[in-house]
C-alpha cells in the first residue's frame, strides 16, 4: 500500500475544503490524521489494521475538526482490496457526515432523562399529596362522626342532611384521590410484565359486579378471550373499569347488554394500526347497548375529570377512562371509543399478544 489517498468531491464539501486546498493539506493517509480529533486516534489506526489483518470490512464513527474549527461526526464503512497474492493493495469505502444525527440522538437522550425525572418527581408528588390530603379528611370524618354522637337524637333534620352530605363528599374526594394515585403508578419502573390470561381477569371482574348485573338484569357474553403480555393488576384495572362504565351508563328501557370479542391482528393490520410490527398483537373490543354519547366527545372522554354527564345522575371519579388510555398506551397499544347517543358505545383497543 502506498498510503495514496483518492476521495470524492463530497468529502472535501464536508471537510470545508475544495480539491486544492485538501491535497495541499492532506497528500496521503497519514497527512488525514491530522483532520482527526485526537481522541479517536488509536480508534481509527487500530480498526483499519485489523481490516488488513483480517481482510475483513471494517465500519467505525470518528470525529473530525473541518477547516473551520467546527467538529464533524463521520461515519466510515470499508474493506480491503487484495490482488491474487491475497495481498491488500489498497482500502476502498464511503464516508457519511451523521453530525446532525447524533446531535439529535443527544437532544432526545437528553429529553428522555429530563422526562424520567420529571415522572420520579411527579409520583413523588403523588405519594406526598395522597398523604397530605387524606389526613386532613379523615379530621374531618372523625369531627363530624364526634358531632353526630354528641348530638345524639337532637339533631334536627336540615343538620343531620348537612352532615350526611359532607360525609359523601368526603367519601368522593378520598376516591379521587384514590384514583389519582393508581393513574399516577401506571409508568412506574419495575412493574413486571408477564403473560396474562384475560379469561380468568373477566369472571373474576363480573363476580365483583355480580349484584349490580343481577339489580340491572344484565347479560355479559365474551368469546374464548386470549393470552397477553402485560401487567395482571392493570390488566384487571383496564377491563374493570370498561365493563363497570357499561354497567354504570345503561337504558332504562331495555337490559344492559355487554359483549366482549378479541381477535389476532395480521401483519398488514398492525402495520394499519400505527402499531409495533415488532410484536404480535391482539384487538379486544366491549360493545354495549347503554346509553351511548355524542361521537364528538369521542376523544374528550379518555381525559381526566372529564364527564359527559351530571355527578347527580352518574357516580364515578372522572378518571377511570383516562385511567384505560394510560394503561393501555403504557402496553404501546391505542383505545378507541364509537358511539351514538342512545346507541350504546363500542370500546376498541390493542394489547400485545403473547402467543
Amino acid at each position: 500500500m502506498t498510503g495514496e489517498l483518492i476521495c470524492s468531491d463530497g468529502l472535501y464539501e464536508v471537510m470545508g475544503h475544495t480539491r486544492e486546498t485538501f491535497q495541499k493539506d492532506c497528500a496521503d493517509y497519514t497527512s488525514f490524521f491530522t483532520f482527526l480529533d485526537h481522541r479517536d486516534d488509536d480508534l481509527v489506526v487500530r480498526t483499519v489494521q485489523e481490516a488488513i489483518d483480517t481482510r475483513q470490512a471494517f465500519r467505525l464513527e470518528h470525529r473530525v475538526m473541518t477547516q473551520e474549527g467546527q467538529e464533524k461526526v463521520l461515519m466510515v464503512v470499508g474493506r480491503p482490496v487484495v490482488n491474487e497474492k491475497e495481498k491488500v493493495t489498497h482500502l476502498v469505502g464511503s464516508i457519511a457526515d451523521i453530525t446532525l444525527l447524533r446531535q439529535y440522538e443527544s437532544a432526545l437522550r437528553q429529553k428522555i432523562e429530563e422526562l424520567q425525572r420529571s415522572n420520579g418527581e411527579l409520583e413523588q408528588f403523588a405519594y406526598a399529596a395522597s398523604h397530605d390530603l387524606q389526613e386532613p379528611l379523615r379530621k374531618i370524618s372523625a369531627f363530624i362522626s364526634r358531632l353526630k354522637q354528641r348530638l345524639g337524637t337532637q339533631q334536627d333534620e336540615e343538620v343531620e342532611n348537612y352532615m350526611r352530605r359532607t360525609l359523601q363528599a368526603i367519601d368522593r374526594m378520598r376516591s379521587l384521590i384514590d384514583a389519582l394515585l393508581i393513574l399516577s403508578r401506571v409508568t412506574r419502573q419495575g412493574q413486571n410484565r408477564e403473560i396474562v390470561p384475560l379469561n380468568p381477569i373477566v369472571e373474576e371482574i363480573l363476580e365483583d359486579f355480580d349484584a349490580q348485573i343481577a339489580e340491572k338484569g344484565a347479560t355479559i357474553e365474551w368469546d374464548e378471550l386470549p393470552e397477553i403480555y402485560g401487567v395482571p393488576v392493570q390488566m384487571r384495572q383496564l377491563f374493570s373499569n370498561l365493563i363497570g362504565n357499561s354497567l354504570k351508563f345503561t337504558d332504562t328501557m331495555r337490559p344492559p347488554i355487554i359483549r366482549i370479542a378479541a381477535q389476532s391482528l395480521s401483519l398488514t393490520q398492525v402495520r394499519q394500526k400505527g402499531l409495533s410490527t415488532a410484536r404480535k398483537w391482539v384487538e379486544i373490543t366491549l360493545q354495549d347497548n347503554g346509553i351511548g354519547f355524542d361521537p364528538e366527545y369521542k376523544d374528550r372522554i379518555f381525559q381526566v375529570f372529564q364527564r359527559l354527564n351530571g355527578r347527580s345522575e352518574f357516580e364515578g371519579t372522572g378518571i377511570g377512562l383516562a385511567l384505560c388510555k394510560k394503561i393501555v398506551e403504557h402496553e404501546g397499544g391505542t383505545i378507541l371509543a364509537e358511539s351514538q347517543p342512545g346507541e350504546g358505545a363500542r370500546f376498541t383497543f390493542y394489547l400485545p399478544s403473547a402467543s
